[in-house]
């Protein structure tokens, strides 16, 4: 199982995020994998439990909307590309 440790959280490939933490690290991982793993929503969807391509890309969306007002998460986020 590949782990990826940011600020103390850890992100692994089951895309569960723990609980409270308001899903932003499975849509981290997300995110990534769309960006640079050159997988399709639908493929991300299967990787995470059978979710729809609709509801993958919302979660992208949403992500990248919320790293423009929230500056830790997108370092979080640069730091994640950093390793990639």
């Amino acid at each position: 199982m590949n782990t990826l440790r940011l600020g103390g959280a850890s992100t692994n490939n089951s895309f569960t995020p723990p609980p409270g933490d308001d899903d932003w690290g499975r849509n981290l991982v997300l995110t990534l994998a769309f960006r640079y793993g050159g997988l399709r929503l639908k493929q991300l969807g299967a990787f995470a439990g059978g979710l729809d391509y609709v509801t993958i890309s919302g979660a992208i969306r949403r992500f990248e909307e919320k790293m423009e007002t929230d500056q830790h998460l997108a370092e979080i986020f640069r730091q994640a590309q950093s390793q990639l």
